[in-house]
């Protein structure tokens, strides 16, 4: 199931478990983010927040054992991106159990063959 690759969701945006996003609007930067995979809706926030929280941590513990401040920005921008990797196959499930379940529905609505010429 192809997922538009224009959807997106805003922090402002009510959460929806049934709404797939593949991109989404944060409050300082003006483009729109990229997500690992199309997700729900209901968990963007939730990635965002850890996203931000293992970049902090990573900053704060390579800027305290005394390295500098651009190791502790790639760190952190890696800690971040390896956050979202990790979750990336918990989201393809998801989207393949939807495709699924439409394609289900799908193919118990379509006439039978054998009933069509009658």
């Amino acid at each position: 199931m192809a997922v538009p690759d224009a959807v997106c969701w805003g922090l402002s945006d009510e959460p929806s478990k049934d709404r797939l996003v593949t991109h989404t609007r944060l409050p300082v930067v003006p483009w729109r983010v990229r997500l690992p995979a199309p997700m729900p809706a209901s968990w963007v926030a939730y990635l965002l927040l850890a996203a931000f929280a293992m970049s902090l941590v990573t900053f704060i513990g390579i800027t305290s054992t005394g390295h500098s401040a651009r190791v502790a920005v790639v760190a952190a921008a890696f800690a971040a991106w390896a956050l979202g990797r990790c979750l990336r196959p918990f989201a393809e499930v998801r989207l393949r159990r939807e495709a699924f379940a439409v394609l289900s529905v799908l193919y118990e609505d379509r006439p039978d063959s054998r009933d069509a010429g009658t």
